[in-house]
Formats: C-alpha cells, structure tokens, sequence
C-alpha cells in the first residue's frame, strides 16, 4: 500500500466554488483508468464511488480509495447487499437488474463529475443534512441533463444512461473527444 498526500474530492469542491472544465476533464480521465483497470483486470466492482472515495493532491494525480465495498464482477450479487454508499452517487438502476455490474460504478463516476460541475452556490461538505443536499443536487443536476450541449453533455449523458446494461464501459468513455483529446494537465 502507497501513501497518498492527497484529499478527496469533496474537499476540493468545498473549498473551489468553480472547478475548471480541464480539471473536470482531468478528474473523469483518471477515473475511468482506473475504473477501466478495476473492472477488467481485476475483476471487481467498487460499488461505493463518490466524491469521499476519489482523491487528488497537489500535483493532480488522482487515486480511487475505499474498495471496502468492492465486489467482484462474477458474483455481482453477493449477500453484502445491493445498494451501498450515498444514494446521491448510486446508480437507481441496480433496483431494476437486481445486481451490481461495472455499469454502477459509471453512473457513480457520472454524478461525481455532475457535482464537481455543480456551480453558483456553496458545496453542502459536512453533516447529515449535506447528504440530504447531495440528494438533492443529483435529482437536480439529473433534470438538466438532457439540456447539456457539447462533449461534456455527451459523456456525462452517456455515464448516466438510464437502463445500465447499454451503459457504455470505461474503454468506451475514454474514447469519446471530451476526454480523449485532453490537454496534461501539468503536474510539479
């Protein structure tokens, strides 16, 4: 195990009203790696993405932390239970299909990216009320999804597909040009 100086992603949200669209492209970029490197080459499901479970430091690496709840992907409905985690970052779908399937963890990485881009007010980041409001924000930011333009509208509609099965995998939204033709982010 590596020491990571580094803190999560809600802490950078609560403390930068604006994060910029190259650093939400940046976050979603090394997401989805390692998503792409926990589903198909170890086989697991982290089922409890979130903005507590990613992390960045200074230098802007980021690292998903908390496979506490991973599961793997051959025995996806496992007596650990279905939903994990804050309701405002599960996929709604995992009711439907009565399991847990990479999918989820796209969907989780679709709303962390839809609050990283949440602007205009202060980030609710500690307290029982805060995961009220974080429920809030997804049913919100899920209204407006349909009106988002551009490559960021793209890749955070295809994230949050509604039937999780035609969801799109992590080497497939790594393809798409918001993502794709990012610019490195520098790194000190």
């Amino acid at each position: 195990m590596e020491y990571f100086h580094g803190c999560e992603l809600l802490v950078w949200k609560c403390n930068f009203l604006v994060i910029p669209n190259a650093l939400l492209r940046h976050v979603a970029r090394e997401v989805l790696l390692g998503l792409d490197f926990l589903h198909i080459r170890a086989g697991l499901v982290h089922r409890d993405l979130n903005m507590r479970n990613i992390m960045m430091d200074a230098s802007y690496r980021v690292k998903i932390i908390d496979l506490g709840s991973a599961t793997s992907d051959t025995h996806p409905d496992d007596e650990d239970g279905l939903e994990i985690g804050f309701t405002a970052f599960t996929d709604p779908d995992i009711r439907r299909i009565n399991m847990i399937i990479p999918a989820c963890d796209i969907w989780s990485l679709g709303m962390v990216i839809m609050h990283l881009n949440s602007n205009g007010y202060r980030y609710p980041c500690s307290g029982a009320a805060a995961v009220d409001q974080w429920t809030s924000i997804s049913k919100r930011s899920l209204r407006l999804l349909g009106m988002m333009t551009g490559e960021k509208g793209q890749f955070l509609q295809a994230c949050l597909v509604d039937d999780s099965t035609v969801r799109p995998s992590a080497a497939m939204l790594l393809q798409l040009d918001w993502v794709h033709t990012l610019s490195v982010v520098r790194r000190s």
